[in-house]
Parts: structure tokens; sequence; C-alpha cells
């Protein structure tokens, strides 16, 4: 007898039954095939799982990293007390190896006089940076598609850029310079034209149920 909850069930018995050797080939070949495609299947699993990626593939574990916050887009300078009161090991860093890195892909920064491999006291690290926006966001839209716009973050106007310096004694990457040699004879431009977005985030519609 089977119990269960106080209340007793009639246990019914099973019967046995001999399958012919037609049939019993065809399930015996049935079971083995399925068997293959299971080992199949755990054998490919390990490469799917090594395909994906996961954002955190830029990260270098052997490096320090320093997070900078940016609320607005624009210019930033570090000087050489910022990163002194941040901890960076400004004496022993050459600041040619320095690397900025913003949502996974290295950022072009320039560095005042990095050229000797010393950050002096007077020396600065700027590099644009911009506010947080909408990016990340389209992951809660299913579809993606379905997100209004890009510009605006739901949760935080604050992003974050990450300051490090290379192992390998490979370069950082800068920002391209640009000089224009013959500024004198440059005529003026006849007009100006210039594009502004403004976004209502004052205000949300709630909708209707």
């Amino acid at each position: 007898m089977i119990t269960s909850n106080h209340y007793t069930y009639p246990q019914s018995k099973p019967e046995k039954k001999t399958l012919p050797d037609r049939d019993k080939q065809i399930t015996e070949s049935s079971f083995l095939s399925g068997k293959y495609s299971i080992l199949l299947l755990l054998l490919l699993l390990p490469l799917t799982l090594r395909a994906q990626n996961f954002g955190n593939e830029w990260i270098n574990y052997n490096q320090q990293y320093y997070k900078i916050p940016t609320t607005q887009t624009g210019i930033y300078r570090i000087t050489k007390t910022d990163l002194q009161q941040a901890g960076f090991p400004v004496a022993s860093v050459d600041p040619r190896r320095i690397q900025l890195f913003h949502r996974g892909q290295e950022q072009g920064v320039f560095i005042s006089g990095e050229g000797d491999a010393i950050f002096h006291d007077n020396d600065y690290i700027e590099f644009y940076g911009q506010r947080n926006d909408g990016t990340l966001d389209a992951e809660l839209y299913q579809p993606a598609s379905a997100q209004p716009h890009p510009y605006y973050n739901l949760y935080s106007d604050t992003t974050a850029y990450f300051l490090t310096w290379r192992l390998d004694n490979g370069l950082g990457k800068r920002m391209e310079s640009y000089y224009e040699a013959n500024t004198a004879n440059i005529s003026a431009e006849i007009f100006h034209l210039e594009e502004k977005r403004l976004l209502l985030i004052d205000q949300f519609g709630v909708g209707h149920l």
C-alpha cells in the first residue's frame, strides 16, 4: 500500500510484457540514438557557454582600475593632485601607459608632458566625457526597437570611466592632434550650422489602463 496525507490508495501491480525481437531492436536503437544525442549536446554545451559575452572581456585582472563618474558631457581634466588623492601611484607609473575605458572601449586621452615618462606637478590628463544615456536601457525593452530614444537613462544621469595603466610596456590610446599651419589666409565661413536636441524629461505620461 502507498500512504499519503492519511489517505490510502490501492497500488496497481505493473504488468510485465515481453517485446518481440523486432520491437526490441527498434527500442534499443532509439535508446542508443537518444543516448548519443545527449552526449553530443553535453559536448557542445561548453563551446556555447565559452562563446557568450558578458561585457567584462575588456578587464585585465592584473591591472588596477580607478572609477571616474561623469554627469555632464564635456572635457574633463585630472590633475596630479586628483590622482594622488585617489591613491593612484603617480610616482611609479609611466604616463604613456595610462589607459581610459568607457563601456568596455578604450578612449583616447590627452596627457600633458607625458613625453619624458614622468608625471610632473603641472602635468594633467584630459578626456572627452559624456553623461549617461539610454544605451544600456535598450535591454529593458522587448523588442529593443520599442525604446522611444537612446538619449536619456531611466535610472541615472551618471556614467563611469575607468582609469588604469598597462603592464606590458604598451602605449595607451591618445587623442589625435591636428594643427592648421595656414591660419592667416583662411577665409571666414559664410554661415554657421548648429543642431540642438531638446529632451523633455520633467514630465512623464502615465498611460491608460
